[in-house]
């Protein structure tokens, strides 16, 4: 008895206040007008692009609800959106460079392996045929010495025997002319591909220093600190990409419509950023939170909602 009659008495207060014309009048009032306020040139956008942006965003919403919740104003009546520049967009801008340098690190880095690869398997071929000329080299070297050395233990060799010989010398030293001009090429190889090998590794230690830093300051999960609704405007203060955009004005249009956050992280109306996609569009808990606070809704279920809520029955 006691706590209904504080309920009236409150919704008396409330009314008395003209809390209720005020919340009434604001709560799920569609359609929302809206038009391209100010923008930050630092942004560098324009108010077409803008304009191209918002309506993907309308979109997220009325394609699947099928009603015309937003209405853009070419006389500049209703919320302005304004694209306001400060620390967060720098951060998101330096978080751009981070990663622009953490693709180049990789690329490098990809193209450094291929050359080792190339190298390593050049030199691989090389050193297999370098090892079976100098076995063969060697096994005919002592066939050649151990026919001189009978020889000259028979007191010499006829005509026709030393001209073979001085032939088979002759060919024993451009073989070893040709191995030692391949172990030079091999040796070469071998200080490419140290080289190489310790460029990759400095690319490894760069791109990881990179990974570290990147995980340090732009890992963790954010609020929704991009864009904010204040009743008589919709400001946004960060994005990296146009899709992203597209999903910060689409969850500020849902507060323009009275949605509260979700607990979905792939909603639009979830209070993180990360998880939403355009493909996917609205989740279910978005359109369970439009049904609550817009749909059939009769002056007197607003105020019992509100009331329920406010004292949680």
């Amino acid at each position: 008895m006691r706590l209904a009659s504080l309920l009236l008495l409150l919704t008396a207060v409330l009314f008395g206040s003209g809390f209720w014309y005020d919340y009434i009048d604001t709560t799920c009032k569609t359609p929302v007008l809206y038009h391209i306020g100010d923008i930050d040139s630092r942004f560098g956008t324009s108010a077409e692009e803008i304009k191209h942006i918002a309506l993907r965003a309308e979109s997220m919403w009325e394609s699947v609800l099928s009603e015309d919740l937003f209405i853009y104003s070419e006389t500049g009546e209703g919320l302005p959106l304004n694209l306001i520049y400060d620390e967060r967009q720098e951060n998101t801008e330096r978080e751009a460079e981070v990663l622009a340098d953490l693709e180049t690190k990789e690329g490098m880095s990809e193209s450094v392996a291929v050359q080792y690869e190339k190298l390593i398997t050049e030199f691989r071929a090389l050193k297999k045929k370098y090892e079976s000329r100098v076995i063969t080299y060697e096994a005919s070297l002592d066939s050649y010495n151990e026919e001189v050395t009978s020889w000259n233990n028979k007191g010499g060799a006829p005509e026709s025997v030393v001209k073979d010989l001085k032939e088979s010398e002759q060919s024993l030293k451009d073989e070893q002319t040709e191995l030692e001009l391949l172990a030079k090429k091999l040796n070469a190889l071998t200080a490419d591909l140290n080289r190489i090998g310790a460029r990759g590794n400095e690319l490894i230690t760069d791109y990881n220093g990179i990974v570290q830093k990147y995980n340090t300051e732009f890992s963790e999960g954010y609020e929704f600190t991009q864009g904010d609704y204040k009743r008589d405007s919709i400001n946004i203060y960060q994005f990296d990409s146009e899709d992203e955009l597209v999903i910060v004005l689409a969850h500020e249009f849902g507060h323009a419509l009275s949605l509260d956050h979700v607990q979905n992280e792939q909603s639009v109306m979830y209070h993180l950023m990360g998880g939403q996609s355009i493909a996917e569009g609205v989740s279910i808990e978005d359109v369970s939170e439009f049904t609550r606070m817009c749909k059939n809704k009769t002056v007197f279920q607003r105020v019992v909602n509100f009331i329920a809520e406010a004292f949680a029955l």
